[in-house]
């Protein structure tokens, strides 16, 4: 089985390293703008993804772009599509909850106690972080992040690009546009339009 390159190398990246460790993956090294002086993790840096030594990793071997900023995640997939490289994987933690009829688009992380309940459909590069619930029939759209406890009931929808806050919680039915921010704890009972921010109970914009 080939090992794993980590594109990134921040706190996210800790949580994707323990992940592949559940699953049984070998974790080549990592790929990152610099070599990083805390590494906890003790993996060699294998350069920047884009440079020779880098890309001759990534076409090597598996990796992961273990970034949390959806919109650098997703600059990050988009370069190495355009030089070559193949798809990224998508990880599942032993622990999560997937439905069998659910979607799961390539990239994605779902990390330990996550539920992806029947015929949810998650886009590519999707972040559904600790014990996060999408329920039945949710969309969720590209290179979004559901943050740790989060709950989207029945037949929610968040946009490309969105963030969902820790233990925010999301009314059946509600539209989520792309580009949103909903700030953690928040109750989400009316649709959010695109590029908005959200914080409180009941959600207000900011």
């Amino acid at each position: 089985m080939k090992k794993v390159v980590l594109v990134g190398y921040s706190g996210h990246a800790l949580v994707v390293a323990e992940i592949l460790h559940r699953m049984g993956r070998e974790i080549a090294g990592y790929c990152d703008l610099e070599a990083q002086a805390d590494n906890r993790l003790g993996i060699p840096f294998l350069g920047h993804e884009i440079g020779d030594a880098g890309l001759e990793y990534l076409r090597r071997e598996d990796y992961f772009v273990a970034i949390g900023d959806n919109h650098r995640r997703h600059r990050v997939v988009r370069s190495l599509d355009e030089r070559g490289i193949k798809k990224p994987l998508t990880i599942v933690h032993p622990d999560a909850v997937v439905a069998t009829s659910s979607s799961i688009g390539v990239g994605c992380m779902i990390a330990p106690s996550a539920v992806v309940n029947p015929f949810a459909t998650i886009g590519e590069g999707v972040i559904c972080n600790s014990g996060c619930i999408i329920e039945h029939e949710c969309r969720v759209g590209e290179f979004s992040h559901i943050a740790p406890g989060a709950v989207l009931a029945g037949n929610v929808s968040v946009g490309d690009h969105s963030f969902v806050g820790a233990n925010t919680v999301v009314k059946e039915g509600v539209s989520i546009g792309a580009d949103c921010t909903v700030g953690a704890g928040s109750v989400i009972i009316r649709n959010i339009p695109d590029g908005t921010k959200v914080v409180g109970n009941p959600g207000r914009i900011l």
